[in-house]
This record gives C-alpha cells, structure tokens and sequence, in this order.
C-alpha cells in the first residue's frame, strides 16, 4: 500500500494548484465583486506604447517596470486567464525557492510554513498578473539565497531577478 501522507513536498507541489485554481477565480469570479488593484491597467498595457510615453524610465520605475513584465507577456499570451496562471506560477517558483531553502529537521515547523502560504488574501494578489506576483517570486529567491548563505551552503543566483 502507498504512502498517503501529506508529507511537506507534495504540499508543495498542492500549493501549484492551489494558486492556479486561484489566477481563475480570479478572473472570472472575484474581478466581478471586487476590483482587483491594478490588474486591468498591466493586462492592457502595450509595450511599444509605454516605450514611446515613458522612454527609459519603464527600466528604472518600479511601478513601470511590472506593467512592461505584465503587458509583455499579455501580449503574446492575449488570453488574460494564461497570463495570470504564468505569473502564479512565477510567484509559486519564489515561495517553493524559499521554502527548500528553509527546510529544517523540524517537520511540524516547515510543514506550518508551508500552510502559511495557503491563506486566501495572500494567494489571490500573488495568483494574478501583477507586480505582487514579481515581489514575492524576486522575494523568494532572494531570502533563499541569504538562507543559504548563513547556513554555509554555496550561494548563487540561477534565475534572473526581476
């Protein structure tokens, strides 16, 4: 018989579907009873537009430079849906980034951690096309590559930060 258990990987990997299941909630649920930030300004934003309007301050303003990220992949993706499920995936990257990093010998304690992540308010902002979803994939790496760092192991940076 199979091992059942609901060990901190495979939460892991729930934690995926988890936010996948939220981008769609997102769009077609939770957009219709409230507003969700500025999520239809990314979405709509045109990268050759902002270029021509803002010139090189889209590189340098932290507030243009998540809608150039979010406005880019809109428009190859054109399917709104797709591109929220993209950036809860880049978002999903950081937190499982952190939470390997963070594994500890106290199985009760990782396994809360990873539960934190599961809660609604956090999931939705993160699970959508916005510079919440890039802070918390950036975040991600970043605290692991400092967790890293302090319990001795080679640090390095694999994954461009944005």
């Amino acid at each position: 018989m199979k091992n059942r258990r609901f060990t901190p990987d495979k939460l892991i990997t729930y934690l995926l579907f988890y936010r996948i299941i939220f981008s769609f909630l997102a769009e077609y649920v939770i957009a219709y009873l409230t507003r969700l930030g500025d999520v239809n300004l990314y979405l709509n934003s045109r990268p050759a537009q902002m270029f021509q309007e803002y010139g090189h301050r889209v590189f340098t303003d932290w507030v243009l430079l998540p809608r150039l990220v979010v406005g880019t992949v809109s428009s190859v993706l054109q399917i709104r849906v797709l591109v929220h499920v993209v950036f809860a995936c880049l978002a999903w990257y950081g937190i499982r980034t952190l939470l390997k990093a963070a594994k500890t010998a106290n199985t009760k304690m990782y396994t809360f951690l990873i539960l934190l992540c599961f809660s609604p308010s956090f999931t939705v902002w993160s699970s959508t096309a916005s510079k919440e979803a890039l802070v918390v994939f950036s975040m991600g790496i970043v605290c692991a590559q400092i967790i890293k760092f302090f319990k001795g192991e080679p640090v390095k940076f694999s994954v461009p930060l944005i």
